[in-house]
């Protein structure tokens, strides 16, 4: 199931990510990154249950990115990683069964019961592959990048362009870059809507078919720096083991022949920046991201205003959003070199969209350099946001709405991210060796990073991540 804001490199780059000042260079060495990353948080607001309901998440995300110098002008690079994962509210997705007729549903509080205490679990696989080509005459480097992401019920293709041009003298530069990305869905809806039961008691048992097809966008709170926060897991039919009441994934749900659909997303943006003087750099990025095809999670619940007050007779439908949206964004990032030891990094954003999210972007970064190749900095990041033109709290949209959801991404909150890093670079490495007489193994940079996020609406999450470089 699809990971709504991931750490992976594809994923960031699908984000409204602000560039940062990179001048152009050559590489002359194979450098290989390798990352791990390990996510977890929890929250009382899942979009599975209807906008409540546990939001628990664990991620255990491993990565390598290779960088090989093809000749004196191009490098050849690879990016293989994993996202391994489970959720509490996975389960939820069939939280009443499939089998059970409109009367046991009475029982519903006990499946409710069980079913949130399970976990599910699921593995997101990618890999990307890009070739830089430097052209020295013109002060000019282009890139080209495709990537492919596969999970259980998302499979997403994407490609990128970036074009960079420096300045004579290394003082100001132009970037410019535009992205395809195509997911394929499988329609995966909750259990009582693909059973034919979710119109409320009143209404008695048959099919709900309203073009849920069409739904909705599944992320974008645009906090880009949740890293792994705000995300639900996808996950096949689950099927209830009438036995010991509890639930289970079956074989023959993961080849269940689920409809499908797809969303396109394109991106576009361009960078401005350069050196002011001899302590500041900054940098001006402008950003518009059109989607359109299926911008909904399938299997996201929405409860309405109906009167009816035990949840399992009430009207539930599978969230709906148009199936079109523009995001545009403008930041500013700058850099102040306060001595030889204290960087100050500074970055703002303003986001906007037609689904009426309006949201502002705040971080500061400080490092500190303490001794010979060692830096510690200190970190801190606030956004705001406006809620979307279609969201309601559990059990309170209208019912005559044409477009609903209760996904508390796309709700009116505010975040604070803090935390720390230390990287240990030496100019000489960690540790080297020789491997013949022209190679030379060099542990480059050891790096760690942890941080704390929290939304106001109460969600709280944990990352920590250890990295490091070699290059040979």
């Amino acid at each position: 199931m699809q990971l709504k804001i991931p750490i992976s490199i594809f994923f960031i780059l699908s984000s409204l990510v602000l560039s940062s000042q990179n001048k152009i260079k050559k590489l002359d060495k194979a450098q290989v990154d390798i990352l791990y990353n390990y996510y977890e948080q929890d929250g009382n607001n899942g979009a599975v249950t209807g906008g409540k309901g546990s939001e628990r998440l664990d991620n255990s995300a491993p990565q390598i990115s290779v960088s090989i110098p093809v000749n004196k002008v191009a490098t050849l690079g690879m990016t293989l990683g994993l996202d391994h994962y489970t959720s509490a509210s996975t389960a939820n997705i069939d939280k009443y069964g499939t089998t059970t007729t409109s009367a046991s549903r009475s029982n519903a509080g006990k499946a409710i019961n069980n079913s949130s205490s399970l976990a599910s679990e699921d593995t997101r696989k990618y890999g990307s592959l890009n070739l830089n080509r430097l052209i020295p005459e013109k002060n000019t480097v282009v890139s080209v990048l495709y990537g492919h992401s596969k999970e259980f019920d998302v499979t997403s293709n994407y490609a990128k362009i970036t074009w960079q041009k420096d300045s004579k003298d290394n003082n100001k530069f132009l970037n410019i870059s535009a992205g395809i990305f195509i997911d394929k869905w499988l329609l995966i809806y909750p259990g009582e809507i693909r059973a034919g039961r979710n119109r409320g008691k009143e209404w008695g048992d048959h099919d709900d078919d309203d073009d849920d097809d069409d739904d909705d966008d599944d992320d974008d709170d645009d906090d880009d720096d949740d890293d792994y926060d705000k995300k639900e897991i996808r996950r096949g039919s689950l099927s209830r083991d009438d036995d010991d009441d509890e639930y289970y994934i079956s074989e023959e749900s993961l080849s269940e022949n689920y409809e499908k659909d797809t969303r396109f997303t394109y991106n576009v943006g361009v960078t401005y920046g350069g050196n002011i003087n001899q302590r500041l750099n900054a940098s001006v990025t402008a950003e518009a991201i059109f989607q359109k095809g299926i911008l909904n999670t399938p299997f996201h619940r929405v409860y309405f205003n109906d009167g009816i007050q035990n949840e399992a007779y009430k009207l539930v439908k599978s969230e709906r959003l148009p199936r079109s949206r523009i995001k545009k964004a403008l930041g500013l990032r700058a850099n102040y070199f306060v001595n030889s030891f204290l960087i100050t990094r500074f970055l703002y954003r303003f986001y906007t969209d037609d689904f009426g999210i309006t949201g502002h972007t705040f971080e500061l970064e400080a490092p500190l350099k303490i001794g010979s190749g060692f830096t510690v900095y200190p970190f801190y990041r606030f956004h705001t946001q406006t809620k979307a033109d279609y969201f309601q709290p559990y059990a309170m949209h209208d019912l005559n709405a044409v477009f609903y959801t209760s996904d508390y991404d796309l709700s009116e909150f505010s975040t604070r991210k803090y935390g720390i890093g230390i990287r240990f670079s030496p100019t000489n490495g960690l540790l080297s060796f020789k491997i013949n007489r022209k190679k030379e193994f060099q542990f480059k940079t050891l790096e760690f990073k942890l941080s704390n996020y929290s939304r106001s609406t109460g969600l709280e999450a944990t990352s920590v991540t250890i990295s490091n470089v070699f290059t040979f």
